[in-house]
């Protein structure tokens, strides 16, 4: 020191009192004489490193080979210098590790490469807010909420249906059906699925039958959503004939008690199957409520219905002729009695003209409810009056571009007579019937008119 400031030596002077003046009394911050403690938990190696290399705080004090111990530090121990609290103030990062107060004011400045910027100071850095992917849970139960799916439905429903086959009540499987609570969307798969379930054997299709039928009458279903997944199988019927071989018979079965028991009607039953659809599918319907139900409620449920069996065929197989052998065949000629009345009225008529005969020929064959029938009536003057036109007017050999000579139309006015009894035997009194007679008459008379025409026009182009 005296060698730097030129001062005195170190006992003769004092350095006063105040801030940054370091004491010399060994009793107050137990330094000793040479003006550092021994203790060497408080020496500052970095610092005092410098001092040995710079020589500037150093003194030598007369000794020959001076020592550590005889070097006067000017830098306050750890002891003098005031205790703070770093905790709740320093983040905690800079609270971890052994560090010394000294060690934290006093930090040596690292020198820098030339034309290098100095490094930003080390700011506390709080910890990275993680951001959790939103998880799929909430979207798995939205599905949740959303309920059972079609095939889950579907499943469920062939689990009811199974106990039906084997021989739980009919009640209770509608109450496990009404358990399902099958939404509208899926109801007519699920009609469909019933279908389908009961068409494939004949035990099935009796369970199915009175399942609809209970679960009409309970309101559960109804008839459109019904008729839906019926028409489905109408149209699949082609695809399903190959899984289920007798899947015409079996839809037969199970739709006859369906019209029976009020659920269906016929007309509705028959309306997918016209223009030949599905033939003969509406011919094994109506055989099935012929078993089922009798021949006396069948006819009145047909004629009630006004269903027109000639628009179920094929276009080119609707005739009469056709019509009839096919109800013939299926032993359902009671429905159209007189389909082919006409044609076997003129059988028996040419085979012996008598009127006597051709009478008992209608007596014997007709039921007597027909005998004022429309259509028996309309049939009856047709053929007579056909019959005596062909033996007069209307003759092979007759030259219909001219007027029938007096003898000719003399001729078919007596034959005409002979068959006024069977007329008047079948018209009685009945106007309705009366009027009826004439309008055959007069189509008669607009046919034959029509054909010698048709006739004339030939000759002219020939000509």
């Amino acid at each position: 020191m005296e060698d730097v400031f030129g001062m005195p030596p170190l006992g003769a002077v004092t350095l006063g009192t105040g801030p940054g003046v370091i004491s010399s009394q060994p009793d107050k911050f137990s330094y000793e004489t040479n003006g550092y403690s021994n203790n060497p938990n408080n020496r500052d190696a970095g610092f005092r490193q410098r001092q040995q290399s710079s020589g500037m705080f150093t003194q030598s004090r007369g000794s020959a080979n001076p020592s550590a111990g005889d070097e006067l530090s000017l830098r306050p121990t750890t002891s003098m210098l005031p205790k703070t609290k770093v905790s709740g103030i320093l983040p905690t990062s800079a609270q971890q590790g052994n560090y010394s107060a000294s060690q934290d004011l006093f930090v040596t400045p690292q020198p820098q490469p030339p034309n290098q910027k100095p490094a930003p100071p080390l700011m506390h850095k709080e910890p990275p807010i993680l951001i959790k992917q939103a998880s799929n849970e909430k979207s798995k139960s939205n599905k949740k909420d959303k309920g059972p799916t079609k095939d889950e439905y579907l499943k469920r429903l062939h689990n009811v249906l199974e106990s039906l086959y084997n021989g739980q009540n009919v009640c209770d499987v509608v109450e496990s059906y009404r358990g399902i609570k099958i939404p509208d969307k899926f109801l007519s798969h699920a009609v469909y699925s019933i279908l389908h379930s009961v068409l494939k054997s004949d035990t099935k299709v009796e369970y199915g039958s009175q399942l609809l039928r209970q679960l009409r009458s309970e309101g559960i279903l109804n008839t459109d959503k019904l008729m839906d997944a019926i028409k489905q199988i109408m149209d699949q019927m082609d695809d399903l004939g190959n899984e289920i071989p007798r899947v015409q018979s079996n839809l037969a079965s199970l739709l006859g008690p369906l019209i029976a028991g009020g659920v269906l009607s016929l007309v509705e039953v028959m309306e997918p199957l016209e223009g030949g659809n599905n033939f003969p599918m509406f011919l094994l319907i109506l055989q099935t409520l012929h078993k089922n139900e009798g021949k006396t409620w069948l006819i009145t449920a047909y004629n009630e219905s006004k269903v027109n069996l000639m628009n179920l065929l094929v276009e080119k197989d609707r005739t009469k002729e056709k019509l009839a052998d096919l109800l013939e065949e299926t032993e359902l000629s009671f429905l159209y009695p007189l389909l082919r009345i006409q044609a076997d009225l003129w059988k028996s008529l040419t085979a012996d003209p008598s009127p006597q005969v051709f009478y008992k020929y209608i007596k014997d064959n007709l039921d007597p409810e027909h005998h004022t029938a429309p259509s028996f009536i309309n049939a009856l003057v047709t053929v007579i009056v056909k019959y005596v036109a062909s033996e007069s007017t209307m003759a092979l050999d007759s030259n219909l571009a001219i007027a029938p000579e007096k003898s000719v139309t003399e001729q078919e006015k007596e034959l005409l007579g002979r068959y006024k009894p069977v007329l008047q035997a079948f018209l009685h009194d009945q106007m309705k019937l009366q009027v009826i007679a004439i309008y055959a008459l007069q189509v008669n008379q607009w046919l034959t008119w029509l054909q010698e025409t048709e006739e004339d026009e030939e000759d002219e182009e020939e000509d």
